[in-house]
């Protein structure tokens, strides 16, 4: 004290409590507070705001969203040459993002303001202006080329991870947006689907990124609406050949693929597809994965992958496969599998359908049992299963029903639709499915079976006249089981 009355001023980068307060606890501290808190908690000092940089970077800018909108892309860039933030920000995100009503549905809605209307004519023309003058591929290439990204993802939903404030990860600008629109943003559908579509921002980050001379270890297509690449999208290799640098430092590759994919016209191929090329430029791949849209046919890719004169992934420890319906063979999953036996660890089967045999069917042998089986028989080392909703169709009668695959745990309990299951060797893993695993089969079909029955032991029965021969006269039995089954097939 200077006069025995007043204390000295405190230093609010030195004597402040807080200030004071180990690192590791402060960050537990600034753990329970909401954005905007944490934003002013950071204010107040510098070596407050030291301390809490790097935890505050890890989590909003290793991973960052971004969409197809001047102000959104220019943060990217503005990221991109930041001394310290550029650091950080490792894994980009580019949505489908874009205003789910044409602009002359929402005038004509009478729910906007003037100021609104103009936000929204705004939004449109903002997008529309990126495209059309390759502003979007600019931007792309300035901030790729500043951060040499190790994971670019495209996606059409917003992550629900944000704990902090029980929200989601949105793209950059989206809330502002919508708050000036009145509008709502929507990743699978909307107003410009052609310009912001998975295909679309698909060749222009490939392209970018060729540009940019950039590096990424993983391309990351992540889609839940009825989209994905077309295989028209897999040309940008033909365009830009400076992209086969970019594809040969891939190690992650997930694709989700629609329409375009393996084109027939009857049974005939119109021309190879273009994702054959593309895939064969990606040698270094470790983990594939192709999730396949209902509508599309699966089979030339996967039979292609299974040939052994098509790409063969050397250093592939991962496969997941997703969307493939009842029409391709157990025998080209086998293959594809067999094909990447020495270096093959996991194995992922989602949304898959598989064929049933007529011999599987009398003995109710599900064609998962005898995938499996077939599996464990052949010289291949997979340590891990990742298995969910598997299905396959019976026919009974004239009636075709999905029959889903479930699974139980060690006490015999329901785990609904899907399992996680490991060891040693593929033989142990194995062994827990096929103990795990069981079909629900269709009612109806048991309800043939006795109908088939019944009819075999009418065949046998004396008709009551003494002879021993079935009465010729009594010849409706057949009908009549044939209107059973009928009707079994109409109630069904």
């Amino acid at each position: 004290m200077a006069d025995g009355t007043q204390s000295d001023s405190v230093n609010p980068q030195t004597g402040s409590f807080l200030a004071q307060v180990p690192a590791e606890l402060l960050i537990r501290i600034m753990a329970t507070l909401k954005t905007k808190e944490l934003g002013n908690v950071r204010l107040t000092c510098r070596r407050i705001e030291r301390t809490l940089f790097n935890s505050f970077a890890h989590e909003f800018f290793r991973k960052k969203q971004f969409m197809a909108y001047t102000t959104s892309v220019q943060a990217l860039v503005n990221i991109s040459q930041h001394q310290a933030l550029s650091q950080y920000l490792k894994h980009i995100l580019v949505s489908t993002d874009n205003l789910q009503t044409p602009v002359y549905q929402l005038i004509n809605s009478g729910f906007r303001t003037d100021e609104q209307l103009r936000q929204c004519r705004l939004a449109v023309a903002d997008n529309d202006e990126l495209w059309d003058t390759g502003a979007l591929y600019n931007m792309l290439v300035e901030a790729f080329r500043n951060l040499n990204p190790q994971i670019v993802d495209i996606r059409d939903f917003n992550s629900h991870t944000r704990r902090r404030d029980g929200g989601s990860w949105r793209s950059y600008g989206a809330r502002t947006l919508e708050g000036l629109t009145n509008a709502t943003l929507v990743g699978r559908s909307g107003a410009v689907p052609s310009r912001n579509s998975p295909t679309a921002l698909f060749r222009v980050v490939l392209a970018a990124l060729a540009t940019a001379g950039a590096r990424p270890k993983s391309i990351e297509i992540n889609t839940r609406g009825h989209w994905g690449i077309a295989d028209e999208g897999f040309m940008v290799l033909n365009r830009v050949p400076s992209l086969v640098p970019v594809l040969e430092s891939l190690e992650t590759l997930h694709l989700v693929l629609s329409p375009g994919i393996g084109v027939t016209q009857g049974t005939q191929p119109l021309g190879e597809p273009f994702i054959y090329n593309f895939l064969a430029s990606c040698p270094n791949i470790k983990w594939l994965r192709l999730n396949f849209d209902w509508i599309v046919s699966e089979g030339p890719l996967l039979s292609w992958l299974s040939r052994q004169d098509s790409i063969r992934f050397d250093k592939l420890e991962r496969i997941d496969l997703g969307g493939v319906k009842g029409n391709t063979r157990p025998q080209t999953l086998l293959s594809i599998i067999s094909k990447h036996s020495s270096t093959l660890q996991t194995v992922s089967l989602r949304r898959v359908q598989l064929p049933i045999t007529e011999e599987e069917l009398e003995t109710r042998t599900s064609p998962f049992i005898t995938f499996f089986k077939s599996l464990r028989a052949m010289a291949v080392d997979i340590r891990e299963f990742n298995l969910s909703s598997l299905r396959f169709v019976v026919q009974a009668g004239a009636g075709r029903y999905d029959t889903a695959v479930e699974f139980t745990d060690s006490a015999g309990l329901p785990k609904n639709d899907n399992g996680v299951f490991t060891g040693t060797s593929t033989a142990e893993c194995v062994q827990k499915i096929r103990a795990s695993m069981s079909a629900d089969w269709p009612r109806q079909l048991d309800d043939a079976d006795d109908g088939e029955d019944d009819e075999e032991d009418d065949s046998d029965e004396d008709d009551g006249d003494g002879d021993g021969d079935e009465d010729d006269d009594d010849g409706n039995d057949d009908d009549d089981d044939d209107d059973d089954d009928e009707d079994m097939q109409d109630g069904a």
